[in-house]
């Protein structure tokens, strides 16, 4: 049990320049009042993390906090990793790592995340939020994933650096809990939010449910820049959640007007126009980079 009011929490605080492998922490409690907190190190520059797990655990923290890792910086390599306790905090929450910094890139591998995440904002399955280049290959989340009003993905919750996302797929609730009519969610099944950068989605898919009062999408909930999405799809009996407006299927708000258009109704983004997986609505026939992208109101297993 580790309980501290400091920054640095984990049962390694700060690594640099580390190699961290085959550990398993399990029926353990990380709790701090500060930022920079996960189970197995708190904070890690350039350093490699592989083959740890976090089994039945709770972590918590105020800010950067993740079931492995709370935050990582500099060149850093993630994999065959997962976290199966539950993980909360106010922001930039993670199932694996909570955030990736600027000063680098992250290559986070063969990771999965079974336990709830849960934030006020910036929240996401295996990843919360980054600033830097972020490579995801091959990793799941089944843990359901809950955000107060901002930011929120199955797997990822914000894009504010370069993201490469391949071959991902989340199976639980990823949600948004405002009733805040003047506040956007941007809440997806794989990343809620591609703000400041470019992200490319790939192969990836989504079968939880997507709720939120604005803004929801089942892949992404709102996409500002450029994005490239192909090879993906929404899988569900229900449809996304969204009660005032920016829901669909893939993408739920499109706010980059010089490329994607202008969308203004709640019909905007790709809604409805992947019943069928070669048309697309009219008002989206600019839209160049979403690919065979899908949804089928039935699942298929």
């Amino acid at each position: 049990y580790i309980n501290q009011t400091t920054n640095y929490a984990g049962l390694f605080g700060r690594v640099s320049n580390a190699e961290i492998k085959d550990l398993t922490m399990q029926n353990c409690k990380v709790v701090s009042t500060g930022e920079y907190v996960g189970n197995i190190v708190g904070y890690a520059n350039n350093s490699s993390i592989s083959n740890c797990s976090a089994e039945e655990t709770e972590v918590s923290g105020k800010y950067r906090v993740g079931g492995i890792v709370g935050t990582v910086d500099g060149r850093a390599t993630i994999t065959n990793c997962y976290n199966t306790g539950s993980v909360n905090g106010r922001r930039t929450i993670g199932g694996i790592v909570g955030s990736c910094g600027s000063g680098g890139t992250t290559t986070i591998t063969n990771c999965y995340n079974m336990g709830s995440v849960s934030s006020n904002e910036v929240v996401g399955g295996i990843v919360g939020g980054f600033s830097g280049a972020t490579t995801i290959t091959n990793c799941y989340n089944t843990g359901s994933v809950v955000g107060g009003y901002h930011r929120i993905g199955g797997i990822l919750g914000a894009v504010d650096g370069a993201a490469v996302i391949t071959n991902c797929y989340n199976t639980s609730s990823v949600s948004g809990t405002s009733t805040s009519a003047t506040v956007f969610c941007f809440v997806g099944g794989i990343v809620g939010d591609v703000f400041i950068a470019t992200a490319t989605i790939t192969n990836c898919y989504n079968t939880g449910d997507v709720s939120c009062l604005s803004s929801g999408g089942g892949i992404v909930g709102e996409v500002y820049r450029t994005p490239t999405i192909t090879n993906c799809y929404y899988l569900k009996t229900s449809d996304v959640n969204a009660s005032l407006n920016g829901v669909g299927y893939i993408a739920g708000t499109l706010t980059s007007t010089s490329f994607f258009g202008t969308f203004s109704s709640a019909e905007s983004g790709l809604t409805k126009c992947v019943d069928s997986p070669s048309k697309l609505p009219d008002e989206t026939s600019n839209l160049k980079t979403v690919l065979n992208a899908y949804v089928s109101k039935n699942p298929i297993y």
